[in-house]
């Protein structure tokens, strides 16, 4: 959505990305079988683009008392530890920043309250953490910034080296035409 100042949740934003991306794996059936050896042949890695290096130009004196509206999906344990965490930001971030969050429940209403907040041309979030595919729809109608230059700022964001700890199943699902959503 909108964002502000988003350069400086680094926490909230990892928990945000890992968070949602967690979903309950399938268990792995017991099996007494002998298999057999199996070569598999794979084209070449794909790389990932150099993140950029230029700074957004923030001015740490201009962070204190911004106050950022998240609006979530979370519930039951998720929801209590994304709210450990925008608590433990909000306690000891420098700058003093504040992060207020807004949980709807499900993701079904997440999408219906956002969409009418960008209809309604009413107040947006800075920032949601929403399933790919509604962000997508958000990203149609002009109304998702590029995370590209906050995510790989070097004073600021996670930098190249950080974001390559994020496994590229995850950071793919938000990217299109070299935008991260």
């Amino acid at each position: 959505m909108i964002l502000h100042s988003l350069c400086s949740l680094r926490p909230v934003l990892l928990a945000a990305l890992l968070l949602s991306a967690c979903t309950p794996g399938s268990p792995t059936p017991a099996s007494t079988a002998v298999l057999s050896t199996v070569s598999v042949t794979t084209g070449p890695t794909p790389s990932v683009p150099p993140m950029p290096t230029a700074s957004i130009g923030v001015d740490p004196a201009a962070l204190r008392g911004v106050s950022l509206q998240v609006w979530h999906a979370f519930a039951g344990g998720a929801y209590e530890v994304f709210t450990d965490q925008v608590a433990r930001f909000n306690a000891a971030n420098e700058w003093g920043i504040v992060v207020n969050q807004s949980g709807y429940g499900d993701y079904t209403t997440l999408f219906e309250a956002v969409n009418t907040a960008i209809d309604s041309g009413s107040a947006t979030p800075d920032l949601v953490s929403a399933l790919p595919e509604q962000t997508l729809v958000w990203n149609a109608s002009a109304a998702v910034v590029d995370l590209t230059p906050y995510i790989g700022d070097p004073a600021w964001g996670l930098g190249s080296d950080g974001f390559a700890d994020i496994p590229p199943i995850f950071r793919e699902q938000d990217a299109l035409t070299g935008k991260q959503l």
